[in-house]
């Protein structure tokens, strides 16, 4: 693939979050039950409940889909360090594993134990969140030692850091199911925030004798 294409594949790091946004918003306002503080947004794909095709189909898979050529992009077009290409693969397996929650869904209310189905969404969700914020601290530490890339590396590691309290505060409120949405869409806002900016660096200031 020619690494003028590839930045291209960098936008999946905006049009995914975009579209993941919009597909929840639009599905959470058809349903009058739903609320965005604490219910986590699985459960809108969540099997038999109204409108989960559109957000699976809609929202999950291609979303996700776009994500993972965002961190191919960034596998490519990064210089292939152990840090780079560690950070880049784990920010496509959370792309990967965003789509394949939205072909395994959970059941309705998204239980912690529940149907294989269920069980499986549940094991898939949780641990690709770990390898954003994994895979975006990682690459903090490669940005900090690349000119072009430099002005971003702090900013990757404030959004790692914040990234693993919003997962630790989501973790804590499973039991009760108070403000896990809360966490949860902090937790994705932070995450995905960072998707964009990195996506739209590499699109907007591509060149190629900088980037390799």
């Amino acid at each position: 693939m020619e690494k003028p294409s590839l930045k291209f594949l960098a936008l999946g790091g905006v049009t995914g979050p975009l579209l993941f946004t919009v597909t929840t918003l639009i599905c959470a306002g058809l349903r009058s039950d739903y609320n965005h503080i604490h219910h986590v947004i699985s459960e809108l794909g969540a099997t038999g409940t109204p409108n989960a095709d559109l957000m699976n189909w809609i929202g999950f898979i291609p979303s996700g889909i776009m994500i993972s050529s965002f961190g191919l992009s960034l596998t490519l077009l990064l210089p292939k360090n152990i840090l780079a290409r560690s950070g880049s693969v784990l920010i496509t397996i959370f792309g990967l594993g965003m789509t394949v929650v939205g072909f395994i869904s959970c059941d309705e209310g998204c239980p912690r134990e529940g149907s294989l189905e269920n069980n499986i969404h549940d094991q898939i969700s949780g641990p690709i969140f770990l390898c954003a914020t994994l895979g975006s601290l990682l690459l903090g530490f490669t940005f900090r030692r690349l000119p072009y890339w430099r002005k971003l590396w702090l900013y990757s590691i404030v959004s790692a850091i914040l990234s693993f309290v919003f997962i630790v505060t989501l973790i804590d409120s499973l039991d009760s199911y108070r403000f896990t949405g809360m966490w949860q869409r902090l937790l994705l806002l932070t995450l995905f925030l960072w998707f964009g900016i990195v996506g739209l660096h590499v699109f907007k200031f591509w060149r190629s004798r900088i980037l390799v």
